[in-house]
């Protein structure tokens, strides 16, 4: 332990960190599923379409194809989701949501609800 705030300074420079065997960071879902395909673990983390709806037999008036991204979403990865809702007696709803966003929360409620906002 250090006798001061800076001998602990001083110190924490003098600190030389060496890495061995970095790998480049996956930072994207393609680079993920790319990953997953290569060391050959795609099909135990993608989810497959069991039965099919459209009939791949025929050709369609109109062939579509494409990509679709979805950027980050706001604190998706941060928080645990879930939510108990109990009805209070004489009307009303006490809501238990785990979320740093309730503000939102209360409005998306009252939107799908109906009700004012703020009461």
């Amino acid at each position: 332990m250090a006798e001061s705030r800076d001998i602990a300074f001083a110190a924490a420079q003098k600190v030389v960190v060496e890495y061995e065997a970095v790998e480049k960071p996956i930072l994207t879902i393609r680079d993920s599923l790319d990953k997953a395909r290569r060391e050959g673990s795609l099909d135990s983390c993608t989810v497959k379409r069991v039965k099919s709806t459209v009939d791949t037999g025929s050709e369609g008036k109109h062939v579509l194809k494409g990509e679709f991204k979805v950027g980050g979403q706001h604190h998706f990865q941060m928080e645990p989701h879930t939510c108990l809702t109990v009805p209070r007696e004489g009307g009303g709803l006490d809501v238990f949501s785990a979320t740093q966003w309730i503000d939102n929360t209360q409005e998306v409620i009252a939107s799908v609800l109906q009700i004012p906002v703020n009461q």
